[in-house]
Protein backbone atom coordinates (compact mmCIF):
# COMPACT_ATOMS: atom_id res chain seq x y z
CA UNK A 1 0.00 0.00 0.00
CA UNK A 2 1.37 3.14 -0.80
CA UNK A 3 2.21 5.70 1.66
CA UNK A 4 0.40 8.43 2.68
CA UNK A 5 1.30 12.50 2.76
CA UNK A 6 1.82 11.99 6.63
CA UNK A 7 3.35 8.84 6.33
CA UNK A 8 6.05 10.19 3.88
CA UNK A 9 6.86 13.03 5.84
CA UNK A 10 7.65 11.09 8.82
CA UNK A 11 9.58 8.43 6.89
CA UNK A 12 11.61 10.75 5.01
CA UNK A 13 11.81 14.03 6.87
CA UNK A 14 13.48 15.16 9.90
CA UNK A 15 10.10 15.62 11.95
CA UNK A 16 9.68 15.17 15.71
CA UNK A 17 7.75 11.92 15.86
CA UNK A 18 5.04 11.43 18.02
CA UNK A 19 3.48 7.48 19.60
CA UNK A 20 2.24 6.58 22.71
CA UNK A 21 2.09 3.15 22.39
CA UNK A 22 2.52 0.09 19.59
CA UNK A 23 -0.47 -1.39 17.67
CA UNK A 24 -1.47 -5.06 19.40
CA UNK A 25 -2.99 -5.93 15.76
CA UNK A 26 -3.19 -5.01 12.13
CA UNK A 27 -4.72 -2.00 11.75
CA UNK A 28 -5.04 1.55 9.84
CA UNK A 29 -4.83 5.25 10.65
CA UNK A 30 -7.53 6.53 11.55
CA UNK A 31 -6.55 9.85 10.03
CA UNK A 32 -5.12 9.06 6.75
CA UNK A 33 -6.07 5.40 6.56
CA UNK A 34 -2.66 4.60 6.10
CA UNK A 35 -1.64 1.30 7.04
CA UNK A 36 -0.07 0.05 10.55
CA UNK A 37 1.03 -3.34 11.24
CA UNK A 38 0.75 -5.06 14.35
CA UNK A 39 4.07 -3.85 16.20
CA UNK A 40 4.34 -0.74 14.61
CA UNK A 41 4.76 2.87 16.84
CA UNK A 42 1.46 4.93 16.72
CA UNK A 43 -0.81 6.95 18.63
CA UNK A 44 -4.12 6.07 20.36
CA UNK A 45 -6.83 8.03 18.44
CA UNK A 46 -7.95 10.63 20.49
CA UNK A 47 -8.56 14.42 19.13
CA UNK A 48 -8.65 17.67 21.14
CA UNK A 49 -12.71 18.98 21.70
CA UNK A 50 -11.42 21.99 19.03
CA UNK A 51 -10.55 19.61 16.39
CA UNK A 52 -13.71 20.18 13.62
CA UNK A 53 -12.24 18.28 10.29
CA UNK A 54 -14.21 14.93 11.16
CA UNK A 55 -15.71 14.61 8.25
CA UNK A 56 -12.23 14.59 6.85
CA UNK A 57 -11.13 11.67 8.71
CA UNK A 58 -10.18 7.88 7.01
CA UNK A 59 -12.16 5.97 10.15
CA UNK A 60 -13.40 7.84 13.31
CA UNK A 61 -13.87 4.86 14.82
CA UNK A 62 -10.20 3.24 14.23
CA UNK A 63 -8.23 2.66 17.46
CA UNK A 64 -5.05 4.54 16.00
CA UNK A 65 -3.55 6.55 14.24
CA UNK A 66 -0.12 6.57 12.37
CA UNK A 67 2.97 8.66 13.54
CA UNK A 68 3.34 10.65 10.75
CA UNK A 69 -0.52 11.89 11.23
CA UNK A 70 0.33 12.09 15.32
CA UNK A 71 3.58 13.95 14.49
CA UNK A 72 2.31 16.18 11.89
CA UNK A 73 -1.16 17.36 13.90
CA UNK A 74 1.65 18.19 16.29
CA UNK A 75 3.81 20.04 14.68
CA UNK A 76 2.08 23.51 14.51
CA UNK A 77 4.24 24.70 11.17
CA UNK A 78 2.10 22.67 8.74
CA UNK A 79 -0.77 24.93 10.04
CA UNK A 80 1.57 27.85 9.16
CA UNK A 81 4.46 28.41 7.76
CA UNK A 82 4.14 24.42 5.81
CA UNK A 83 0.71 24.54 4.94
CA UNK A 84 1.79 25.50 1.37
CA UNK A 85 4.33 23.40 0.18
CA UNK A 86 5.34 20.67 -2.00
CA UNK A 87 6.69 17.60 -0.86
CA UNK A 88 8.34 15.23 -2.34
CA UNK A 89 10.32 11.78 -0.70
CA UNK A 90 14.09 13.99 -1.41
CA UNK A 91 12.49 17.27 -0.15
CA UNK A 92 10.19 20.04 0.96
CA UNK A 93 9.27 22.82 -1.50
CA UNK A 94 7.68 26.46 -0.69
CA UNK A 95 4.54 26.83 -2.48
CA UNK A 96 2.88 29.78 -1.68
CA UNK A 97 4.41 32.19 -4.26
CA UNK A 98 3.11 32.48 -7.63
CA UNK A 99 6.68 31.85 -9.00
CA UNK A 100 7.16 28.47 -6.73
CA UNK A 101 3.31 27.68 -8.14
CA UNK A 102 4.39 28.29 -11.78
CA UNK A 103 7.57 25.90 -11.47
CA UNK A 104 6.20 23.14 -10.23
CA UNK A 105 2.52 23.18 -12.22
CA UNK A 106 4.99 23.28 -15.25
CA UNK A 107 7.49 20.61 -13.42
CA UNK A 108 5.54 18.37 -11.27
CA UNK A 109 7.65 15.96 -9.76
CA UNK A 110 8.68 12.54 -10.12
CA UNK A 111 5.77 10.94 -8.08
CA UNK A 112 5.18 10.39 -5.19
CA UNK A 113 4.47 13.62 -4.17
CA UNK A 114 1.67 15.90 -2.72
CA UNK A 115 0.78 19.43 -3.33
CA UNK A 116 -0.63 21.85 -0.84
CA UNK A 117 -2.14 25.34 -0.52
CA UNK A 118 -3.31 26.40 2.55
CA UNK A 119 -6.08 29.51 2.45
CA UNK A 120 -6.80 30.33 5.73
CA UNK A 121 -4.85 30.39 9.07
CA UNK A 122 -4.51 27.40 11.38
CA UNK A 123 -5.76 25.11 8.63
CA UNK A 124 -5.48 21.28 8.54
CA UNK A 125 -4.33 21.22 4.99
CA UNK A 126 -1.39 18.58 5.10
CA UNK A 127 -2.53 15.60 6.58
CA UNK A 128 -5.96 15.54 3.62
CA UNK A 129 -3.51 15.80 0.85
CA UNK A 130 -3.46 13.21 -1.80
CA UNK A 131 -0.38 11.60 -2.87
CA UNK A 132 -0.15 11.88 -6.56
CA UNK A 133 1.18 8.84 -8.18
CA UNK A 134 0.95 9.90 -11.58
CA UNK A 135 2.49 13.44 -12.85
CA UNK A 136 0.88 13.39 -16.57
CA UNK A 137 -3.04 14.32 -14.33
CA UNK A 138 -2.25 15.51 -9.97
CA UNK A 139 -4.25 16.66 -7.44
CA UNK A 140 -3.96 20.01 -5.20
CA UNK A 141 -5.27 19.87 -1.87
CA UNK A 142 -6.49 23.77 -2.06
CA UNK A 143 -7.92 24.67 1.62
CA UNK A 144 -10.79 22.60 1.69
CA UNK A 145 -11.20 21.29 -1.67
CA UNK A 146 -9.00 19.22 -3.91
CA UNK A 147 -7.44 21.01 -7.85
CA UNK A 148 -7.60 18.27 -10.50
CA UNK A 149 -4.99 19.19 -13.11
CA UNK A 150 -4.45 17.86 -16.84
CA UNK A 151 -0.65 18.53 -17.30
CA UNK A 152 -0.40 18.18 -20.86
CA UNK A 153 -3.65 20.58 -21.34
CA UNK A 154 -2.27 23.17 -19.03
CA UNK A 155 0.83 22.89 -21.06
CA UNK A 156 -1.10 23.33 -24.43
CA UNK A 157 -2.73 26.23 -23.03
CA UNK A 158 0.42 27.68 -21.76
CA UNK A 159 1.68 27.92 -24.96
CA UNK A 160 -1.60 29.13 -26.62
CA UNK A 161 -1.40 31.81 -24.27
CA UNK A 162 2.36 32.66 -25.44
CA UNK A 163 1.49 32.24 -29.06
CA UNK A 164 -1.29 35.00 -28.67
CA UNK A 165 1.00 37.36 -26.83
CA UNK A 166 3.43 37.35 -29.53
CA UNK A 167 1.54 39.19 -31.61
CA UNK A 168 0.70 42.74 -31.97
CA UNK A 169 -2.40 43.29 -29.33
CA UNK A 170 -2.65 47.13 -29.75
CA UNK A 171 -2.82 46.94 -33.57
CA UNK A 172 -4.84 44.09 -33.83
CA UNK A 173 -7.72 45.24 -31.87
CA UNK A 174 -7.27 49.50 -32.10
CA UNK A 175 -5.06 51.81 -31.33
CA UNK A 176 -8.39 53.35 -29.49
CA UNK A 177 -8.32 50.67 -27.09
CA UNK A 178 -4.66 51.94 -25.94
CA UNK A 179 -3.56 48.21 -24.65
CA UNK A 180 -0.90 48.86 -22.35
CA UNK A 181 2.43 46.75 -23.02
CA UNK A 182 1.57 44.54 -19.86
CA UNK A 183 -1.59 44.00 -20.24
CA UNK A 184 -3.62 42.55 -17.46
CA UNK A 185 -2.86 38.83 -16.42
CA UNK A 186 -4.51 36.30 -19.02
CA UNK A 187 -6.54 34.77 -16.46
CA UNK A 188 -7.44 36.29 -12.55
CA UNK A 189 -4.47 36.79 -10.58
CA UNK A 190 -6.37 34.54 -7.32
CA UNK A 191 -3.98 32.55 -5.23
CA UNK A 192 -6.56 31.46 -2.91
CA UNK A 193 -9.18 30.05 -5.46
CA UNK A 194 -12.03 32.60 -4.22
CA UNK A 195 -13.20 33.55 -7.58
CA UNK A 196 -16.37 32.20 -8.81
CA UNK A 197 -15.74 32.59 -12.69
CA UNK A 198 -11.85 31.47 -12.75
CA UNK A 199 -11.73 30.72 -17.25
CA UNK A 200 -12.84 34.37 -17.64
CA UNK A 201 -9.95 35.37 -20.15
CA UNK A 202 -8.93 39.44 -19.58
CA UNK A 203 -10.58 42.12 -21.47
CA UNK A 204 -8.18 42.29 -24.53
CA UNK A 205 -8.34 38.75 -25.19
CA UNK A 206 -12.32 38.88 -25.22
CA UNK A 207 -11.79 41.70 -27.95
CA UNK A 208 -8.97 39.55 -29.55
CA UNK A 209 -11.94 37.18 -29.86
CA UNK A 210 -14.35 39.53 -31.74
CA UNK A 211 -11.76 40.11 -34.35
CA UNK A 212 -11.32 36.69 -35.05
CA UNK A 213 -7.95 36.37 -34.01
CA UNK A 214 -6.51 33.00 -32.42
CA UNK A 215 -9.44 30.79 -32.96
CA UNK A 216 -7.11 27.35 -32.72
CA UNK A 217 -5.50 28.71 -29.29
CA UNK A 218 -8.79 30.29 -27.81
CA UNK A 219 -9.95 26.59 -28.21
CA UNK A 220 -7.23 25.33 -26.33
CA UNK A 221 -8.09 27.42 -23.57
CA UNK A 222 -11.73 27.06 -23.40
CA UNK A 223 -11.29 23.47 -23.04
CA UNK A 224 -9.69 24.09 -19.67
CA UNK A 225 -11.12 23.20 -16.76
CA UNK A 226 -12.18 26.01 -14.29
CA UNK A 227 -8.90 24.26 -12.07
CA UNK A 228 -6.71 24.46 -14.94
CA UNK A 229 -7.71 28.10 -15.88
CA UNK A 230 -7.07 28.78 -12.23
CA UNK A 231 -3.76 27.32 -12.74
CA UNK A 232 -3.01 28.97 -15.59
CA UNK A 233 -2.22 32.14 -13.96
CA UNK A 234 0.89 30.79 -12.13
CA UNK A 235 2.13 29.02 -15.20
CA UNK A 236 2.89 32.53 -16.85
CA UNK A 237 4.34 34.14 -14.46
CA UNK A 238 7.97 35.95 -14.81
CA UNK A 239 10.97 34.66 -13.42
CA UNK A 240 10.24 31.37 -13.12
CA UNK A 241 13.03 29.34 -11.19
CA UNK A 242 12.99 25.54 -9.09
CA UNK A 243 12.98 27.11 -5.56
CA UNK A 244 14.93 25.67 -2.91
CA UNK A 245 14.23 23.14 -0.16
CA UNK A 246 12.89 24.04 2.99
CA UNK A 247 15.39 23.56 6.19
CA UNK A 248 13.22 21.82 8.66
Amino acid sequence: MPLTVSQMIAKYHPINIVSSTHADHDSHCGICGGAIKAGDACDEMVLTKTFTNQNDLADMSAPYRCVGCASVMADGRFQMQLSSVVITPQAIYPFAKKVDRGFFLINPPEPPFAMVIGVSKQQHVVWRSPINLNNRRFQIQLGDDRVAIRHSRLMDAVNAVKSIHTCDISEIIGKKNKVKENASPFTFSDMKSARSRQSEWAWWALLLRQEGKHDAEFKVLDELTADEAWALDFCLADDIKKPEPILL
